[in-house]
């Protein structure tokens, strides 16, 4: 890899992914209670994966595993689109979620 400033592009990588987790380590975790499903817990929990995603990259290049970090940052881009979409309407859009939701969730693990 190319180096600048005595760091690799790799080096600037992990730096820029961990000062990302520590942002969202601020934020999460934290606690909801069922059944509401609002736009707060929902941003949260996007957050959290993203976090986590972003954690998996970390590992995955460091074991060499580019390829498989790719598909990771392409998860990571569906779900900041995603994101984008409810923040852009709240109000209707958690509530189509919910519904999704609800839709797809097994039978015992439905809410009201």
């Amino acid at each position: 890899m190319a180096r600048r400033g005595g760091l690799s592009d790799r080096d600037d990588l992990e730096s820029s992914l961990q000062e990302l987790r520590e942002l969202m380590a601020a934020a999460v975790p934290q606690a909801f209670a069922p059944p509401a499903i609002e736009w707060k817990p929902i941003a949260t929990v996007i957050v959290a994966r993203l976090r986590d995603m972003l954690r998996s990259i970390s590992l995955l290049m460091a074991a060499g595993h580019e390829s498989d970090a790719l598909l990771v940052l392409r998860t990571i881009y569906e779900h900041v689109v995603m994101f984008c979409w409810i923040a852009a309407n709240p109000d209707e859009r958690t509530s189509r979620v919910d519904q999704s939701l609800r839709a797809w969730a097994p039978r015992g693990f439905r809410g009201g």
